[in-house]
């Protein structure tokens, strides 16, 4: 789930690079926002679900062993929206 996040950048990092060289950071910055805009309205849904239906997808992915760490899923889960934009600002610094 998280390498989403990396395949989106990676795909959007020759579009970023043309408008840096076509207008510096004034041109950039648009599409920077939309990009993370598209990643959040990606990511904040998947790591929500991700939290609500923790222990189904831990039963039904890797067995009823691995019911009991729901919690630390749920805890855990929020951070895909935090690495998705991370990866908007990493790219932002290239």
């Amino acid at each position: 789930v998280l390498t989403l996040g990396t395949f989106y950048y990676t795909a959007l990092l020759p579009t970023l690079t043309r408008a840096f060289a076509a207008g510096g950071a004034q041109a950039a910055a648009p599409l920077l926002r939309l990009a993370a805009r598209g990643a959040m309205l990606v990511a904040v849904p998947l790591a929500t679900g991700m939290v609500i239906l923790a222990s189904p997808l831990l039963t039904a992915l890797y067995g009823a062993d691995y019911a009991a760490a729901a919690p630390a899923f749920r805890l855990l889960a929020p951070t895909i929206a935090v690495v998705m934009l991370a990866a908007c600002c990493r790219n932002a610094l290239i």
